[in-house]
């Protein structure tokens, strides 16, 4: 039996043209994945990107490239630790903020517990770019990327 679960791809405004993607804006989607759902997989399904069906006209992308550059490690006091490789995130600026948080979003979501995501790269932990561009330190969560959601949330910060 397959579960749901929500991946957030960047919505862009014309087709295969990241120039114009549109730089504020999250395209969540739902697939399917085999029960139980674990970060790991969800992680997977983020990098394999959109489906033929979702990307529909051309608007639904993901610059996770299909390699597997996410990999998760231990989750602990509701921190999803989240190991990457060098070139994991390939963009600069604010695709690269969207790059970010089309992770962070991914895994708190479908995560039970997960609050926040801290990144790690070679064992040090790495620090990204929160939604106003600014590098944040340590672990980031929903709240650093609300304003790239095309429906914001409820935020105590």
């Amino acid at each position: 039996d397959g579960k749901p679960v929500i991946l957030y791809f960047l919505r862009c405004a014309t087709a295969h043209n990241l120039p114009g993607c549109n730089p504020d804006l999250l395209a969540p989607q739902t697939i399917s994945v085999k029960a139980p759902v674990r970060l790991s997989e969800v992680l997977a399904a983020l990098e394999a990107g959109p489906t033929t069906a979702q990307v529909g006209g051309g608007n639904i992308r993901t610059d996770l490239f299909g390699a597997p550059n996410l990999h998760a490690m231990q989750t602990s006091a509701g921190v999803a630790n989240i190991g990457i490789q060098a070139d994991s995130f390939v963009a600069t600026g604010e695709v690269l903020t969207l790059e970010v948080a089309q992770v962070v979003y991914t895994a708190i979501d479908n995560t039970p517990g997960v609050k926040s995501v801290q990144f790690w790269l070679n064992g040090i932990p790495y620090d990204v770019p929160s939604g106003d561009g600014i590098t944040a330190i340590g672990a980031v969560d929903e709240c650093d990327y609300n304003n790239l959601l095309p429906k914001p949330r409820s935020c105590g910060k």
